[in-house]
């Protein structure tokens, strides 16, 4: 009785064990989708579709300040450079793809 006792608790353990590290493991989109940051890409999607770049570039960079990693931050920072560059098409995208990757 007491040998089963300890192994339910093992499996028990290990089983938690094994949802944290799942959870740690796809955190950089869970943990990181904040709504300020959610929102400010929300409006930059909104301001480069209006041709507004120059506060497309503020909502960006301030999303880009609340994102620390991850697949959301790679889009981001590519749809920054694109905007930089001029490319509203691929700066489009790759933010679009940001905001997805939050969404998930």
């Amino acid at each position: 009785m007491n040998k089963n006792i300890r192994n339910r608790g093992m499996l028990i353990v290990a089983t938690t064990l094994l949802g944290i590290g799942a959870v740690i493991a796809n955190s950089d989109s869970l943990v990181l989708a904040t709504p300020e940051a959610k929102m400010h890409l929300d409006e930059g999607i909104n301001a480069i579709q209006s041709g507004d770049t120059e506060t497309a570039m503020t909502h960006l960079k301030a999303a880009d300040e609340l994102l620390s990693a991850g697949e959301a931050k790679m889009h981001l920072d590519e749809g920054i450079n694109a905007l930089q560059s001029g490319d509203t098409e691929t700066a489009m995208t790759h933010v679009k793809a940001a905001q997805s990757a939050l969404t998930g």
